[in-house]
């Protein structure tokens, strides 16, 4: 086979290299359809493409990591356990005052045989039971949860800056091939096509200066594929899709 990056054919296969990502297509939509109901699963087509154009504001990383922290569903559930701990901490701690118990009622009198209305107020004084380990194991739950809502933002703010980073590389990878690897590639073909039709170069020239140009495309594609996943996390972290711009690619280089 001649290998071939890229899906051409979805249903038969022009190299190896669509024998493999046929594949690897067809796994990642199995572990997507187990997501959702089979009856959609069964008409859904799955269609899109490749982005490098997209603007990421990789030096306001404070806003992001605002916005981030506001909405992120994994940091609220873990903030509304945090409060419900400490409710339920404050109940508890409430338990170790004794409770005022009123009580009222008639008495009758044998001797004179007369009955009064009676008041009472009683306290319950717990002896036994002070409910120290009850108000002790609240706090800890309280304080674990606490804990467990900064090491989630801290986390989440880690990741943050490891992908703005790893997009602002990606985007220097990407303008390099744009500006540097990819037409120097292209000039050496041309040169070398020319130089063969005028009996300058041989054929096997002219193939090696194609296969060039076929590998820089590849690590060219492999690039975008990068760039496009790192912005696909950046993305689930927001819980939103970052907007469009002209192709980083093409633009000048800062």
């Amino acid at each position: 086979f001649q290998a071939e990056d890229g899906i051409r054919d979805l249903v038969r296969s022009r190299g190896l290299g669509d024998v493999y990502k046929r594949q690897e297509y067809h796994t990642a939509r199995e572990e997507l359809m187990a997501l959702w109901q089979e009856s959609v699963a069964d008409s859904l087509v799955l269609v899109g493409e490749l982005r490098s154009g997209t603007r990421v504001p990789g030096r306001d990383h404070r806003r992001l990591a605002a916005e981030m922290l506001a909405g992120h569903p994994a940091l609220i559930a873990q903030r509304w356990n945090a409060e419900s701990e400490r409710r339920a901490e404050r109940l508890v701690s409430r338990e170790r005052w004794p409770d005022i118990v009123p009580s009222a009622g008639a008495r009758w009198h044998r001797d004179t045989d007369e009955q009064d209305f009676v008041a009472a107020l009683g306290i319950e004084i717990p002896i036994f039971d002070r409910g120290g380990g009850a108000r002790r194991a609240a706090e800890r739950r309280a304080e674990a949860a606490v804990h467990d809502v900064s090491a989630l933002e801290t986390a989440l703010r880690s990741e943050l800056h490891t992908l703005l980073e790893e997009l602002e590389a990606r985007e220097r990878a990407l303008r390099v091939y744009a500006d540097n690897i990819v037409p120097r590639a292209q000039r050496t073909l041309d040169l070398a096509r020319t130089g063969y039709e005028g009996g300058k170069f041989g054929y096997l020239d002219l193939l090696d200066a194609q296969r060039t140009v076929i590998d820089v495309e590849d690590g060219r594609a492999q690039a975008l594929i990068a760039y496009d996943r790192a912005l696909v996390r950046l993305e689930s972290l927001l819980g939103r899709r970052m907007s469009e711009h002209s192709d980083p690619t093409q633009e000048e280089s800062r």
